[in-house]
């Protein structure tokens, strides 16, 4: 059964004919009738179905939101809102969380939410590069080549994980300084726009 918005009469909830999806029913009294910027909303990637996500997205995009992080959870979003403060003003911006980031023992508290535990230095390496709008690297490492490998050639691909478009491409070549005259190459390609995309 769906529902529709209160009745502006007698505030009761009127059984309708459109279908609302929840996952838990007893909240949907206060959804309905609380001002919309007093609830709490992430941008993830299955709201693509929903016909509602371009707004979101533009929402998300013109506050530079934390909700623009890849892979952060709606429970770790919550998390962040519910128990971080910048100045005593809640985290709402991607310089929010930057500025967050920055205070001792932040990351105890990360890791009292599991999608976030140990994820403090990679959050703010993620947060840096939205706020510079550069590629940063995470520091991670790869498995050690064969001892007598002439030339090595890494591949990667980044994956929006709304959209599913490759957005970045790259690639490192180690070695081979024989036959290319310099040692190391790396390239990396990101695309220019939403609409630009990589696999072309």
């Amino acid at each position: 059964m769906g529902f529709r918005p209160p009745s502006a009469l007698d505030g009761r909830l009127v059984p309708g004919p459109y279908p609302v999806l929840v996952s838990h029913p007893d909240q949907l009294p206060g959804i309905l009738t609380r001002p919309p910027a007093e609830l709490h909303w992430h941008l993830f990637y299955r709201c693509e179905w929903c016909e509602f996500y371009e707004a979101c997205r533009q929402e998300a995009e013109q506050l530079r939101c934390i909700s623009l992080l890849p892979y952060l959870t709606p429970a770790g979003k919550k998390f962040l809102c519910d128990s971080g403060s910048v100045n005593g003003r809640p985290l709402v911006s991607l310089a929010d969380l930057a500025d967050y980031l920055t205070q001792p023992g932040v990351d105890k508290t990360l890791d009292r939410c599991g999608s976030l535990r140990a994820k403090g230095n990679r959050l703010r390496r993620m947060v840096q590069a939205l706020l510079q709008e550069a590629v940063l690297t995470h520091g991670g490492s790869s498995l050690a080549l064969p001892v007598h490998e002439k030339v090595a050639i890494f591949l990667t691909l980044q994956e929006d994980p709304v959209t599913g478009k490759i957005y970045a491409a790259g690639f490192r070549r180690l070695k081979g300084k024989d036959v290319y005259g310099i040692g190391v190459r790396k390239e990396i390609f990101l695309a220019a726009r939403p609409d630009d995309d990589r696999t072309e």
